[in-house]
């Protein structure tokens, strides 16, 4: 079995619960990279993956005027 923090390759997914990891192996839905032993990411990449995704975000709403944060989170004074 492949030692995870190790060995294991990672494709970055996106779905309803948010941004994940699961190994290149499951479902290929990284469509560049199929179930390969040399693509993927390692699993200091896919960490570094997940915190720049979050960080982005972080960025983005830390940049909101407070009525636009109202606003982007679904609550309009129309």
């Amino acid at each position: 079995m492949k030692d995870v923090v190790t060995e294991q390759r990672w494709a970055i997914r996106f779905d309803s619960y948010g941004i994940g990891i699961e190994p290149v192996e499951n479902g290929c839905r990284d469509y560049d990279c199929c179930g390969g032993k040399d693509c993927g990411f390692t699993t200091d990449e896919a960490q570094s993956e997940v915190v720049n995704h979050f960080q982005v975000f972080r960025d983005y709403y830390h940049k909101l005027t407070p009525e636009e944060f109202v606003k982007v989170m679904g609550y309009h004074n129309d």
